[in-house]
């Protein structure tokens, strides 16, 4: 598998919807006597990193109700419902696009280092966007900050290694981490002073990363060995490794429920793992090669992207069934929700 196949496949966002949602105050503006200003809620975006497209689907219906053409290669994703903006990344170019949820429309593309982007994370706290580079070549090697309030770039993290996959963030501690292929580790960013005091080694391709806030634990996949590494933030040491399926992509993690669920993309299922016993507690088949998925953690729903079979999977997490299959456009590989 390549490693462009292997990132499309396992894009991490990194990034749970809980800690984006808040990141801005509301959008707009009102006056005095008026309604609240309008926010993006009930909404799932897919990026189909082959058409080129951003699949909008009604989460209350499961209904397809907008394709984005945003004529790049569609890759991680990013979102706060609100402040009305979806932030995503090209596996192709150095572009960030930054998109209006209430219209669906392109806001600007930024200018984003020299390489392909790979991951995107955002830390509520500093209110900064962070995108990394997808490239083995010079210059392919760092994290970048943008403000998101200016959709400029106002600091270039160099990590020293180049093959950089999923974020992500802990805006408590204030607290950037992402994976990377080639030194098989998780590199924590300080996003007070945007330096690298410390990584982590796990296992070997360490793809998909999330943040159990209530435990203080870090849950990777290690793509070619099919586990997870489970990491302590108060230690920074490995504290369990948990088998799971065949290819594990990404990681999402309910720490309201003790859950967390990784979507392996070579058995076509998700791995729903017991996250006070580290354990495997039950196993979901999906469509062909899932990789992205997010929680609607209100509506009690995993949405599981299936790119080898352009369909969205809707998991019922209260009895691990899928319950609707939607289709999107070709190869989607990411997906962020605004509940």
């Amino acid at each position: 598998m390549t490693d462009t196949i292997k990132l499309k496949l396992g894009l991490g966002i990194i990034l749970a919807v809980g800690l984006i949602a808040g990141y801005y105050g509301c959008g707009g503006s009102s006056s005095s006597g008026s309604s609240a200003p309008a926010v993006t809620e009930h909404r799932a975006y897919v990026s189909n990193v082959m058409s080129g497209t951003v699949s909008v689907i009604n989460t209350q219906t499961n209904a397809v109700i907008d394709t984005i053409t945003v004529g790049i290669t569609s890759g991680a994703l990013a979102i706060n419902p609100a402040a009305n903006r979806l932030y995503m990344t090209d596996l192709s170019s150095n572009k960030l696009a930054v998109i209006n949820t209430l219209d669906n429309s392109l806001v600007v593309s930024i200018t984003v280092g020299s390489s392909p982007l790979a991951g995107i994370g955002i830390n509520t706290v500093t209110k900064k966007v962070y995108a990394a580079d997808f490239s083995e070549g010079a210059g392919g090697q760092n994290v970048y900050v943008i403000d998101a309030l200016t959709n400029t770039v106002e600091a270039t993290i160099p990590i020293g290694a180049n093959r950089l996959q999923d974020f992500a963030i802990d805006p408590i501690s204030n607290t950037a981490y992402i994976t990377e292929f080639s030194t098989k580790a998780v590199y924590f960013i300080n996003t007070i002073n945007n330096t690298v005091p410390i990584s982590v080694t796990v296992g070997n391709d360490p793809h998909g990363v999330a943040f159990d806030h209530a435990a203080n634990r870090l849950y990777v996949t290690n793509l070619t060995d099919n586990t997870v590494s489970v990491i302590s933030t108060a230690t920074n040491t490995i504290v369990a490794t948990i088998p799971v399926s065949s290819t594990p992509q990404l990681i999402v993690v309910n720490p309201a429920a003790s859950r967390a669920y990784v979507s392996n993309e070579g058995d076509n299922n998700v791995s729903v793992i017991n996250t006070l016993t580290n354990t495997v507690i039950d196993t979901v088949t999906v469509g062909s090669g899932p990789s992205g998925l997010e929680l609607d953690v209100a509506a009690g729903r995993l949405y599981v992207t299936n790119g080898g079979g352009n369909t969205v999977s809707v998991i019922n997490t209260t009895n691990n069934t899928v319950v609707d299959t939607i289709t999107v456009g070709t190869a989607p590989v990411r997906v962020a929700i605004a509940p």
